[in-house]
């Protein structure tokens, strides 16, 4: 179980409930294995994978809370470059429960997902401006022109608030 990381006091950033993130010094994906885990009320982003590979199964990740310091995102789960060695990050979800974070359920930024047998539902507004509140997107990467590579199998993507499936230049 992963829940309730608060963000640090200074500057009320962070309180990721999981982060995976490559070596700059030696552009070397990392890998993380996430099985039969509770990621629950944790800040910003529930699950962050940037440029490393990421497999979750079995898991639930709930109730993702907006980063303190201005009420944005509390994303579900979260795969992107990382901006230092370029890498994109590869990432599949299997067999999870997605449900009852803020902004996105899982975004897929300029990397390749694949999401099976899993339900994205209840996918809430973002609580700074109220928008947003999709299911699955994956788009490209302002950053490093990436585009986004997303694989559904029987996935479930049900009651969030603006869309439920997003591809955006991918």
């Amino acid at each position: 179980v992963v829940r309730e990381t608060e963000p640090r006091a200074s500057d009320k950033a962070g309180g990721v409930g999981i982060a995976v993130q490559a070596d700059a010094a030696t552009k070397l994906a990392s890998e993380l294995v996430v099985r039969g885990t509770l990621v629950e009320k944790n800040h910003d982003v529930g699950i962050s994978v940037v440029g490393s590979k990421a497999t979750v199964e079995a898991t639930v990740v709930r109730e993702t809370q907006p980063r303190a310091s201005d009420k944005a995102f509390g994303r579900g789960i979260v795969a992107q470059p990382d901006a230092a060695t370029k890498l994109a990050s590869e990432l599949v979800v299997r067999g999870t429960l997605v449900e009852k974070n803020h902004d996105v359920g899982i975004l897929v930024l300029g990397s390749k997902a694949t999401v099976e047998a899993t339900i994205v539902r209840e996918t809430q507004p973002q609580a700074s401006d109220k928008i947003r509140g999709r299911g699955i997107v994956a788009q490209a990467d302002p950053v490093t022109k990436l585009a986004s590579e997303l694989v559904l199998l029987g996935t479930l993507v049900e009651k969030n608030h603006e869309i439920g499936i997003s591809v955006e230049g991918s």
